[in-house]
C-alpha cells in the first residue's frame, strides 16, 4: 500500500495533532479578519468624531455674515452715542467689530455686530475716545475695547487639515499592523 499525503487520513491526522494540543482550526484566520474588522470600524468611527468636532469649532467661530458693515460716522452717530455697543475688538489693526448689547437687536432689529474698516488705530482710537468724552463718559465707563490678530480663514483652515491628516494617517498605519 501506498501512502498519500494528501489523502484524507493524513488531513484528519493532521486536525487530530492540532486538537490535541488545544489548537481550534482556522482561529488565526478569523481573529485577524475580526481585529482587522474592528480596526477598520475604530478608525472610521474615529475620523468621523474627528470632522464632526472640526465642523462644530467652526460653526462656533464668528463669520462675517453676522456682521453688518457701517461706516466710522455710522457708528458713532447711530451706535456710539446712543449706548448700544457693548464692547469694541481691534482686529488685525485694520477692522473694528463693534459687539452690540444683547437687548438692542431684539428691540430695534438691528445686527448684533458692526464692522468698520479703519485707516489707522490711532485715528479710531482718538475718535472713540473724543465722542466718549463729549458725551460726558467718565474714563471708567468707557467701551472696553480689544485687540485681536486673527488668521485668514483659508490658512485656519489649511492648519487643521494639516493636524487632521498628521492624527489620522498614522492611526491609519497602526490599524494596518494591529
Amino acid at each position: 500500500m501506498s501512502t498519500c499525503r494528501n489523502g484524507p487520513n493524513n488531513d484528519k491526522g493532521q486536525r487530530g495533532e492540532n486538537q490535541r494540543k488545544g489548537a481550534i482550526p482556522n482561529e488565526d484566520t478569523s481573529d485577524d479578519s475580526s481585529r482587522g474588522e474592528f480596526n477598520n470600524a475604530v478608525a472610521i468611527g474615529g475620523l468621523a468624531a474627528w470632522i464632526a468636532i472640526l465642523h462644530i469649532n467652526e460653526k462656533g467661530e464668528e463669520s462675517e455674515e453676522d456682521t453688518y458693515e457701517v461706516t466710522m460716522q455710522e457708528l458713532l452717530r447711530d451706535y456710539v452715542v446712543k449706548g448700544f455697543v457693548d464692547k469694541i475688538k481691534i482686529v488685525n489693526r485694520s477692522v473694528c467689530v463693534a459687539y452690540l448689547h444683547s437687548d438692542v437687536g431684539s428691540i430695534h432689529g438691528q445686527p448684533q455686530r458692526l464692522s468698520v474698516q479703519l485707516d489707522t488705530v490711532k485715528k479710531f482710537e482718538d475718535k472713540i475716545e473724543q465722542t466718549q468724552r463729549q458725551l460726558g463718559v467718565h474714563m471708567s465707563a468707557f467701551i472696553p475695547v480689544h485687540y485681536a490678530n486673527n488668521q485668514s480663514s483659508e490658512s485656519d483652515h489649511a492648519s487643521r487639515v494639516v493636524t487632521s491628516l498628521i492624527i489620522v494617517i498614522p492611526y491609519f498605519i497602526l490599524s494596518l499592523f494591529l
